[in-house]
């Protein structure tokens, strides 16, 4: 009798509880946001270079944080291969670097952790090699001097040219294709002398371009908006969704961002923060300028990189780099590597010499690098820190993906999301919008979940997140 005495008394409680109006049922207790797991730091940093045209074929060294440098390592990884002439243009996306060059072997795909070659094809389409960018963990864009062109990533396979991206003109010095980011759904393209190619993601086909003649160069910045340089006319700000020219910031000869130098390609051009809303750019004055986004202030002559001894460091190839884990400027001229922080500190003067050893050691005669780019390792993937929604019966709830979906190197509205879902309980009803994801409650109570999925810099991965109605 004191058996059930107990159980009847525990079977009373449940039921109280459950019905009580603050429940604290499996379902509904309280489940706080997963922390992101500790951000694992980069030993350092690549540089590509054109190398010493004419002598060897473009090279890629590697900068510890230390001081310490390790030069010529991808011939290092691969003693019989070589990169193509002239690479002007590297980046890590997924699993791989993908080097693209002017001649020779125009694309060049390595291990990003072992610089194992993967692929060096001379040919691509009808023109040099200028840019990638990542379209998805299969699908990657190559530039060229004349297209763009689709390459199959896990098949290391170049697939076939974008329609209507090709050039009819035989110069190669007209109608390049340059830079190029993918923001949302779409894929923006910098076309010499037309304007910004705007490319289907998810069907690889163009759908409009953004006329300006003068086009140079593109970039993201951290609110997720597009920034185009168009030369003699400043910065244009683009809904990335919309695709509305939003504002256009004139800029005086001297603070424009540098003439693109179309007949000699470089990746230089407008640079943006991951930490910050900034805007960064190498000007017609030889400095580098800065645009405050927030507070739409603009430095002419915000930063003159100077070696240790204080003499201009005179930027080549990209110009500078920043780098997305420490902000930290990586200033490249023809031989010499500077490192800044955000606040033009001085934190290293890397003393770039030959690697083969000097050619004639009384002399000390170094090869000269003519550094391309710096770029920079991948070591964080993206993660997904909420675990539930709670809704009353009939709210609305807007959530911006950006505050729920981090990746520590990477921007937040950078990264790709998307969901799924099985609506058989018709509890909720979900919608993508921009980056944002809304869900609206009917009038039932209840239980249901989704499936979150995140894809930043060629790694994914997805959540099941809960969603309660009561």
């Amino acid at each position: 009798m004191k058996c059930n005495f107990m159980l009847l008394l525990s079977l009373g409680y449940l039921l109280c509880c459950s019905c009580s109006k603050d429940d604290t049922s499996f379902e509904d207790k309280d489940l706080p946001d997963s922390i992101p797991p500790a951000t694992i730091p980069s030993k350092g940093f690549f540089v590509a270079n054109e190398d010493w045209y004419g002598h060897t074929n473009s090279t890629v060294n590697y900068f510890y944080n230390g001081g310490k440098i390790v030069y010529r390592v991808y011939q290092k990884a691969n003693p019989a291969e070589t990169l193509g002439i002239t690479t002007q243009f590297a980046t890590i996306y997924g699993d791989y670097i993908y080097f693209l060059s002017k001649q020779g072997n125009r694309l060049v795909v390595a291990d990003a952790k072992t610089l194992k070659k993967k692929i060096a094809l001379e040919t691509i389409g009808q023109g040099d090699g200028r840019a990638f960018v990542g379209v998805s963990p299969e699908i990657g864009y190559i530039s060229t001097s004349h297209e763009i062109l689709v390459y199959d990533i896990k098949r290391f396979k170049i697939l076939n040219v974008i329609d209507g991206t090709g050039s009819t003109a035989t110069d190669v010095y007209t109608g390049q294709v340059g830079l190029m980011c993918r923001i949302g759904n779409y894929v923006f393209a910098v076309k010499q002398g037309q304007g910004v190619f705007v490319i289907d993601a998810n069907t690889n086909k163009l759908l409009k371009t953004i006329s300006c003649t003068g086009i140079g160069s593109l970039t993201q910045s951290k609110d997720g908006f597009l920034w185009i340089s168009v030369y003699g006319e400043g910065i244009w700000k683009v809904d990335p969704y919309s695709l509305a020219i939003m504002e256009k910031i004139p800029l005086v000869e001297d603070v424009q961002v540098e003439d693109p130098w179309w007949g000699a390609w470089s990746a230089a051009g407008l640079k943006s923060s991951t930490k910050k809303n900034i805007l960064y750019w190498y000007t017609n004055n030889g400095v580098i300028a800065r645009y405050d986004i927030d507070k739409k202030e603009l430095t002419p002559e915000f930063f003159d990189p100077k070696y240790a001894d204080g003499s201009r460091t005179g930027m080549y190839g990209g110009r500078f780099g920043i780098d997305p884990l420490t902000d930290d400027f990586v200033v490249t001229s023809s031989n010499d590597v500077i490192v800044y922080d955000s606040n033009k500190t001085l934190i290293k003067d890397y003393d770039v010499k030959g690697g083969y050893g000097p050619v004639d050691e009384e002399d000390q005669v170094y090869p000269f690098w003519f550094q391309a780019m710096p770029f920079f390792e991948d070591n964080n993937s993206p993660f997904i820190t909420v675990n539930r929604f709670v809704l009353a019966p009939n709210e609305r709830k807007e959530i911006c993906l950006s505050d729920i979906v981090v990746d520590a190197d990477n921007m937040s509205k950078s990264i790709i999301k998307d969901i799924s879902y099985d609506n058989k309980d018709n509890l909720v009803s979900y919608e993508l919008k921009n980056d944002s994801l809304i869900i609206t409650a009917t009038s039932k109570v209840g239980n249901t979940n989704f499936y979150l999925y995140a894809q930043s810099n060629g790694k994914g991965t997805k959540k099941k997140i809960s969603v309660i109605v009561k």
